[in-house]
């Protein structure tokens, strides 16, 4: 057993010093400082410019590609639809011009303008499979309102491919062209409106 005579001999042999300085260094004052802002200048010009050089370099040479890119063929180029008083059936036929199997899922009607005019289904709804070299077929179906604002619309018909296993790695966009034979003009049907609700007036007038 050590003596607690011992403990206190060696703790008063070993004390710390009396001040602890975190900085042995010398302290230097603001005099003694000299800064020469032009070359501070230069130097941060000359670093910018690398700095933008890089940034250029990567973009013109890094530009991601993918392994197995899908190529999708359709026609007709352009879907051409004539909405009158019966309902129409149009027919877009899609190939596989890529090396391996494709999903294609049919995301509906891009811009609801056509919406005013007919109602629209596109089916299959559900995703499909096309092998290489293979064709399938995609079915759009309008049935016309009895009246329609506008006369004419441009839209297009999105799908979404993707390879099997995949998530979605490509959107095409099918351009539509659709004239409506069913449009009215709104504002000569609120002229007749106005013209009906006036004789109606009259008439109730003149019976009173």
């Amino acid at each position: 057993m050590i003596a607690l005579s011992q403990i206190i001999e060696d703790d008063k042999e070993n004390c710390l010093p009396p001040i602890i300085s975190n900085n042995p260094h010398e302290k230097v004052e603001p005099e003694n400082v000299h800064i020469n802002f032009d070359e501070l200048h230069l130097l941060l010009h000359k670093r910018n410019k690398t700095d933008k050089s890089k940034h250029v370099l990567i973009k013109d040479t890094i530009q991601p590609v993918p392994k197995y890119p899908i190529a999708l063929i359709w026609f007709p180029d352009t879907l051409s639809l004539l909405i009158d008083k019966t309902p129409v059936n149009e027919k877009l036929t899609l190939i596989n011009g890529c090396e391996r199997l494709i999903y294609i899922h049919c995301c509906g009607l891009w811009n609801d303008e056509i919406r005013l005019g007919a109602h629209w289904r596109c089916y299959p709804k559900t995703r499909f499979l096309i092998a290489p070299g293979l064709r399938k077929e995609l079915y759009v179906s309008a049935e016309p309102k009895e009246t329609c604002p506008i006369s004419e619309a441009r839209v297009a018909l999105q799908l979404a491919a993707a390879y099997k296993r995949d998530h979605v790695i490509a959107y095409f966009m099918v351009p539509m062209q659709v004239q409506f034979k069913n449009y009215v003009n709104p504002q000569s049907e609120e002229h007749s409106t106005e013209k009906l609700s006036n004789c109606s007036s009259r008439r109730i007038f003149v019976s009173l």
